[in-house]
C-alpha cells in the first residue's frame, strides 16, 4: 500500500464526466417591433415637418422683414406729421387706411390744424419710437407703435399709433399725438 506523503499536495482527479460541462447562454431574441407602431411613429415625425415648415417660413419672413417695415412705418409717421404740421389736411388724409377714413371725415381732421388744436402740429421736426410691435391678424398686418415727438424749441411730446398695411402700403389706423404742455405758452 502506499503511503501518503505529507509533503506532496493531494490531488484528486475527476473523471472527466462528472466535470461541469460550459454552457452558453443566448441572449434572448429582442422583441419584435409592431410594424403598425413603426408606421405611426414615421407618420408623426413626417406630418410634424410638414407643419413646422409653413410656421418657419412664415417667422423667417416676419423677422426678416421687420427693419424694413420699421422704415416704412417710420416714414408714414414722419409724412403725416409733417403734412398736418404745413397744415396739408388732404396730404395727411390720404395717409390714412380705408377703415381710418370711414370713422374720421376729412372736414374732422380739418379741425385738428385750426384754432388752439394746431399746437399740436405746429413746429414739428422729428419723431423717434419708444415701442414698436408687429402682428399678423388673420390676413391684416398690424405695428403699433409709441414713440416721441420733438419740436422745435427742444419740446419733446409723445404719440401711440396703428398702421395696417392695405395693399402693400402701409396706413394710419390711429394715430393719438400729446404735446407737451409747455408748448402751449410758448
Amino acid at each position: 500500500m502506499e503511503q501518503e506523503n505529507p509533503t506532496q499536495p493531494i490531488q484528486e482527479t475527476m473523471p472527466q464526466s462528472e466535470l461541469p460541462q460550459p454552457t452558453t447562454v443566448n441572449p434572448p431574441a429582442p422583441a419584435k417591433r409592431s410594424r403598425k407602431r413603426l408606421v405611426i411613429v414615421v407618420g408623426a415625425l413626417v406630418l410634424a415637418i410638414l407643419i413646422s415648415i409653413p410656421i418657419c417660413q412664415f417667422f423667417a419672413g416676419f423677422l426678416g422683414s421687420f427693419p424694413e417695415e420699421m422704415k416704412n412705418t417710420s416714414q408714414v409717421i414722419d409724412e403725416y406729421l409733417t403734412a398736418m404740421a404745413r397744415k396739408d389736411v388732404n396730404g395727411a388724409y390720404q395717409l390714412l387706411s380705408d377703415k381710418a377714413k370711414t370713422q374720421t371725415p376729412l372736414n374732422q381732421v380739418e379741425t385738428l390744424v385750426t384754432g388752439n388744436n394746431y399746437f399740436i402740429f405746429s413746429d414739428y421736426r422729428e419723431h423717434s419710437f419708444t415701442g414698436f410691435e408687429m402682428t399678423q391678424v388673420g390676413v391684416d398686418k398690424l405695428a403699433e407703435i409709441t414713440g416721441n415727438v420733438e419740436y422745435e424749441g427742444n419740446f419733446v411730446g409723445e404719440y401711440s399709433a396703428v398702421l395696417v398695411k392695405e395693399n402693400g402700403v402701409w396706413k394710419i389706423q390711429a394715430i393719438y399725438v400729446n404735446a407737451p404742455a409747455e408748448k402751449i405758452g410758448k
